[in-house]
């Protein structure tokens, strides 16, 4: 049999232990802080269309809409989709903010896009704040081919064959007909336009040429621009005018 003072270690061991699942009990009794709601109250372009080969700034600000205040200084996730403002969404970047817009939440980053394109901001969140996107908020880039302005003789005359043509950029199907060439005609002091052709892509390396063989019947002063189609790529470019044709 133990002894009284055996039995007073026991009854003491046990209190300590009581003890100690009653610290672990009342600290797992407290609920985690949760974390702060975030959202991207602002994201856009500095321009909405460039031309192909050039490029611009996007910028989100990001949130803590649980306290009200910016959040400068974390990681966000920069993707690209040319699909949709949905997606699907493709990885480009990781920005965090500089010194000077860490008070101001402001993320901001260069892109150049090769056809269409739209951006959005991922913050995948911490322990503090909760993750989130800026896709209530979509950003498109439209973008400009190079379009060339048209080229024509000086002179022709009437009811004989010439050329009106220029280049594209970058490289479009060749034999397809994605320039619009538009001829004006001088009408009583005016520019007025007179007929509008497809011109047809040639094939050459770095860049697309486009040209028509047009015969004009009616003499006169002539000019040409071009445009070309819009399309899910690409939005419409225009030149301005070639040098006056004279039909004899």
């Amino acid at each position: 049999m133990k002894s009284a003072q055996g039995k007073r270690s026991d009854l003491a061991m046990l209190a300590v232990l009581a003890a100690a699942v009653l610290v672990v009990m009342a600290v797992l009794a407290v609920p985690a802080l949760a974390a702060d709601d975030t959202a991207f109250t602002a994201a856009y372009a500095n321009m909405d269309v460039v031309n192909y080969g050039g490029g611009t700034l996007i910028t989100a600000v990001l949130t803590d809409t649980t306290q009200g205040m910016a959040l400068g200084g974390l990681l966000v996730d920069v993707e690209q989709s040319t699909a949709s403002a949905s997606g699907p969404w493709e990885p480009l970047y990781v920005l965090t903010t500089g010194t000077g817009a860490y008070d101001t939440g402001t993320y901001t980053g260069p892109i150049v896009p090769l056809q269409n394109t739209w951006y959005h901001f991922v913050f995948e969140g911490t322990s503090e704040y909760a993750a989130c996107n800026s896709d209530l908020l979509p950003i498109e880039v439209k973008v400009k081919p190079l379009l060339g302005r048209p080229s024509c003789p000086a002179k022709v005359r009437h009811g004989f064959k010439f050329s009106v043509r220029g280049t594209l950029n970058p490289m479009f199907t060749a034999k397809t007909q994605t320039v619009k060439i538009k001829a004006y005609k001088m009408k009583k002091h005016k520019w007025v336009v007179f007929k509008t052709y497809m011109a047809t892509n040639g094939k050459y390396m770095g860049y697309t040429p486009y040209s028509i063989r047009i015969k004009l019947g009616q003499k006169g002063k002539y000019r040409f621009n071009a445009r070309t189609i819009w399309s899910a790529e690409w939005t419409a470019a225009k030149t301005g005018y070639s040098r006056t044709l004279t039909v004899k």
